[in-house]
């Protein structure tokens, strides 16, 4: 029998970056495809700039920028009248924006990264069972070609194959969860009208709901919406209706359609893919057991309004990745992953219920309702502070793990990141050549441990400083890596071989509020796993110990 340390099933984004972060971790996978090739349809479209963060990580997104498109806002309007205008422009990010790209090029980008990896997507190949013993996983796979059945020897399964999920049913876990009974369309067209082309809009009415998203070919469109023919159409979220039953959206739907939101101006043509689809918003009780995890569709599906879902699915593979390594590798304890389940599926809960409201508001029927929505959309969205909270929302840079297990909190509660959120960039000076703490932190697998000497700090808390770093270093020498942020260079006398980054106009200081002698510990997945404001030795030395099995068998002292 065969052996590897993690069989990845399904090949969609979340599959492909799950297999290339666990072999930058240090992992051997495999990764399988019932399909015969990867699709070739444009399915999700939207990549919200967390994402995009992470793309930035791991050295791919300048691949994903030269073939995508920017939106920079988004425009809801009702009866041709523009009633809620938000740009990204708040966003705290190097991408401030959402970028339109297929989600078949944004495959072809992950695939050929995984290739580069030396790892490549077996397709036609089947996930019959998979089982589990004290030794891992046992999976029975099939060959969609020959039949030929082979039996395979893993430490992990990871079910990343949507929301029909093989591996969720093997493990018995119910997908529970609610469904619209109307059936919604789908349509990717070109459309000549008077519009800026890096613009979302959703067009409001009582009819229904469109919403026209930019694809990166010049007037190219996705277009999302309902039909009369199509609402109140399931009436059971278990029987999808049959293309003779209800057949494909036509393009003089479309144009009527499209002349009645958006004005006379506008026509449609060139169609490439029209459909329908439903909406159910489902997810697992549970993400792992044991050594068997699901991650994407497979743990949670719901409403595509605000494009979250393909996101989601790759944060839940960046949130797993790190921690499955540790454990694997024996650097940390199984416990560990526990958290995968605990932070993630907070998540999964909260976006189901956003995205359900949000869907329900979008499709109101009764005229007064709409009216009202309309006039409170319009009046809040006047606001930046509430534009600022939605899209950090929408871009999921506000997701956060502040009640996570592994999160350990020391600071004002009124200022600074705190423990549980993702860290802020910030500006630096390596050796006086300015970079930033994201370019610092890209392409690494370890936790870092960010010193802050403040502004005022004197000789002996800074080799406060410097001890605990020595510390780390001989504790966890593959696990962490320190930097030291100061106002000035380190003194002569004080010299070590820890890395020091300048922060001479207080830039980082002020974005992490520190005034004192501080630090931060930042995850792998770029969270914040602790904070310390002012420094104590203890919380660093509980977080550590609590997260990782120590080499050697010695304490802080």
């Amino acid at each position: 029998m065969n052996s590897i340390d993690a069989l990845i099933v399904g090949a969609g984004p979340s599959g492909l970056l799950m297999a290339s972060m666990l072999v930058r971790h240090g992992l051997s996978c495999r990764i399988i495809d019932k399909n015969p090739s990867p699709s070739a349809l444009s399915k999700a479209i939207i990549i919200q700039a967390r994402t995009l963060e992470i793309f930035q990580h791991i050295g791919i997104v300048k691949f994903f920028l030269a073939e995508g498109l920017p939106l920079r806002a988004v425009n809801d309007i009702s009866n041709c009248h523009l009633i809620a205008h938000m740009t990204f422009d708040h966003i705290d990010s190097p991408f401030r924006f959402a970028l339109s790209l297929e989600q078949s090029k944004t495959e072809q980008i992950l695939t050929r990264h995984l290739s580069s990896l030396g790892v490549h997507v077996e397709h036609n190949i089947e996930l019959l069972a998979v089982q589990q013993d004290p030794l891992g996983t046992v999976a029975t796979l099939r060959s969609c070609i020959s039949g030929e059945e082979e039996r395979l020897r893993t430490s992990w399964t990871i079910g990343c194959d949507g929301a029909h999920s093989t591996v969720r049913k093997a493990l018995h876990l119910p997908f529970k969860g609610t469904f619209f009974s109307d059936l919604f369309s789908l349509a990717d067209v070109h459309i000549d009208w008077n519009y800026p082309h890096n613009q979302l809009y959703i067009f409001l009415n009582a009819d229904g709901v469109l919403a026209a998203v930019p694809l990166p070919e010049n007037h190219r469109y996705r277009l999302i919406f309902q039909l009369k023919r199509c609402r109140n159409f399931l009436k059971h979220p278990d029987q999808p209706p049959s293309s003779e039953s209800i057949p494909d959206p036509t393009m003089k739907e479309i144009q009527a359609m499209l002349s009645k939101y958006a004005g006379s101006h506008a026509a449609v043509r060139d169609p490439i893919w029209m459909t329908h689809f439903s909406i159910n918003s489902r997810m697992s009780k549970e993400y792992h057991k044991e050594r068997i995890f699901l991650v994407g569709d497979a743990a949670h599906i719901h409403s595509p309004v605000g494009g979250q879902g393909m996101n989601t699915g790759l944060q839940d593979a960046f949130n797993l990745a790190w921690k499955l390594a540790l454990v694997h590798q024996g650097k940390a304890d199984p416990t560990l992953l526990a958290s995968y389940s605990q932070e993630r599926h907070t998540v999964g809960k909260k976006l189901l219920k956003t995205t359900k409201l949000a869907s329900h508001m979008a499709t109101l029927k009764n005229p007064v309702a709409i009216v009202l929505r309309n006039l409170l959309m319009s009046w809040i969205m006047r606001y930046p502070f509430i534009q600022k909270q939605l899209t950090r929302a929408i871009s999921q840079i506000a997701i956060c793990y502040r009640k996570s297990p592994i999160v350990i909190d020391a600071g004002p509660f009124y200022s600074g990141p705190k423990a549980g959120v993702r860290a802020p960039n910030a500006q630096l000076l390596d050796q006086n050549i300015a970079t930033d703490l994201y370019t610092l932190l890209a392409n690494t697998t370890t936790h870092h441990l960010l010193l802050f000497s403040g502004p005022h700090s004197t000789p002996a808390e800074l080799r406060r400083l410097l001890s605990i770093s020595a510390q780390v270093a001989t504790l966890y020498p593959q696990q962490i890596a320190s930097l030291l942020i100061m106002h000035e260079p380190l003194p002569v006398e004080l010299s070590s071989n820890i890395r020091v980054m300048l922060d001479p106009s207080y830039t980082a200081h002020r974005i992490y509020r520190v005034k004192k002698t501080a630090a931060y510990i930042i995850r792998p997945d770029t969270y914040i796993g602790c904070r310390s404001i002012p420094f104590k030795e203890a919380y660093i030395e509980k977080y550590f110990k609590q997260l990782f099995t120590a080499p050697m068998k010695k304490d802080f002292p």
